[in-house]
């Protein structure tokens, strides 16, 4: 009977014990992004992240990661029925729109003054109608990425404008037999071709917008995009491949061209159905008439109907203090931090030397939201792509076609 006792009072001692390291946390805040599920730095990123739990015990944090491709439509749906995340990032397209729905929380109160000195100048686009709704998470650049040996094996150097471009991509085709280009060139794909056409448009140096006005037909764009459908034509594009696809195709080695972001380059190379490795590849700028190249931003932000609302703003104070941003840009790899006084992560470029013409033309980075009409983007997005796609379809002119979409577009923002 003693050794019973005995052994019920250990086996309380160690429930008691089993019970309180298995105690949940006080607070659970939910994060949602499409970048956890990014293949080599999802994981880096999270555990970064993540790593408030070590300074605030009581407070855990919950992943949420849904697909790019159906996160805005996800997140939209959840917010607009008062649920969702705690804490979730949105792209730099989308960010207006959900800000003046009344769904993000206004985070002026988050910004000290040291805070408000190291915020980089893309945080401006997070105010809206003079309130900050949200925090650069990071910035991505597009460059001209290539196989080294298809293009060697074409006998062809990497093209810097786009009359070599549409050389390398036909001696590609014709001498190796793969597509020398692959581009974002699906019609049914809204936002694919819209990031392909904006990604032209910056390098010819043409815009959407000055002075307040649209200028969708203006002669860079025109010329911008009758260089895109020539090289269409050329015959050594991709045709009809998802933006997907091409990444698979490219690891395999079987694209020898495309221009994309820091961050998908490092998922091609960290992908099961990778044949290359970074000593394979060359990275370059987009081979345009101008340095300018387009980013694509994504902003982290307060869900306004979240019940950790609080915790959630400290939280960001702890993420946008200078040491949390350096182990961030670490993860982060070849995209950028919100803040400014953090070096690129050293040991990963000595390990990925591609990335280095990243971080060299982060300064020439503009976005694809069109200046004075940001809550406007997604709707003239939408006109254009589809005045476009006639022109990649058919034998429509570029001009024309721009023209209409002009004209839609001024009509649409009037109402």
């Amino acid at each position: 009977m003693r050794n019973f006792w005995k052994r019920w009072a250990a086996g309380l001692a160690m429930s008691g014990i089993a019970t309180l390291a298995a105690a949940e946390p006080a607070k659970t805040l939910s994060l949602s992004a499409w970048q956890f599920l990014q293949a080599g730095r999802g994981d880096q990123i999270w555990q970064v992240l993540a790593g408030y739990e070590q300074t605030q015990p009581d407070v855990g944090l919950k992943k949420v990661a849904y697909p790019y491709s159906s996160y805005i439509k996800t997140i939209s749906t959840q917010l607009g029925a008062r649920s969702g995340p705690d804490l979730l990032l949105l792209n730099d397209v989308d960010l207006a729109n959900f800000a003046r729905a009344g769904v993000l929380e206004p985070l002026d109160d988050v910004v000290d003054e040291g805070l408000r000195g190291r915020l980089a100048e893309v945080n401006d686009l997070a105010r809206v109608d003079g309130k900050r709704y949200a925090l650069n998470f990071d910035t991505v650049t597009f460059a001209l990425v290539w196989n080294r040996t298809l293009l060697a094996q074409a006998g062809v150097q990497p093209p810097r404008d786009f009359a070599g471009l549409l050389a390398a991509s036909q001696a590609v085709r014709e001498k190796a037999g793969v597509p020398g280009y692959g581009e974002r060139n699906q019609t049914n794909n809204e936002e694919q071709l819209w990031n392909a056409i904006s990604t032209w448009t910056i390098g010819y140096g043409g815009v959407w917008s000055k002075d307040g006005k649209l200028t969708i037909d203006a002669p860079a764009n025109v010329q911008a995009l009758a260089d895109f459908k020539k090289l269409q034509a050329g015959g050594g594009v991709a045709v009809g491949d998802d933006f997907s696809t091409l990444r698979t195709r490219f690891a395999q080695g079987k694209i020898g061209m495309l221009i994309e972001s820091s961050s998908n380059v490092q998922s091609i190379l960290s992908s099961k159905d990778a044949a290359i490795g970074a000593q394979d590849i060359g990275i370059g700028r987009p081979p345009f008439p101008l340095d300018a190249v387009r980013g694509s931003s994504s902003y982290i932000a307060i869900n306004a109907h979240g019940k950790n609302k609080a915790e959630a703003k400290q939280y960001l104070k702890w993420l946008f203090t200078p040491q949390v941003q350096q182990r961030l840009q670490e993860a982060l790899g070849g995209s950028v931090v919100g803040t400014t006084q953090v070096p690129p992560p050293a040991a990963f470029l000595a390990g990925n030397p591609w990335a280095s013409q990243y971080f060299k033309q982060a300064p020439q980075a503009r976005t694809a939201v069109i200046v004075d009409f940001e809550e406007k983007t997604p709707q003239i997005r939408s006109i254009i792509v589809s005045e476009f796609a006639k022109v990649l379809l058919g034998n429509e002119d570029v001009a024309q076609a721009l023209g209409r979409a002009q004209t839609r577009a001024e009509q649409a923002v009037r109402k």
